[in-house]
């Protein structure tokens, strides 16, 4: 996650409660870009 990110996070969080499904959204979009890094970096160590 790109440090601007990290730091938009924080402040969310700092935000507390209501910011709750906006942190979560990030965290679901973070977990998709890696799982489709993961699957790239494995298609390149197979050729």
């Amino acid at each position: 996650m790109p440090i601007k990110e990290i730091r938009r996070y924080a402040k969310l969080r700092a935000d507390g409660e209501p910011t709750l499904s906006e942190r979560m959204e990030m965290l679901v979009q973070h977990r998709q870009a890696l799982n489709k890094q993961i699957t790239q970096l494995q298609e390149h160590k197979m050729k």
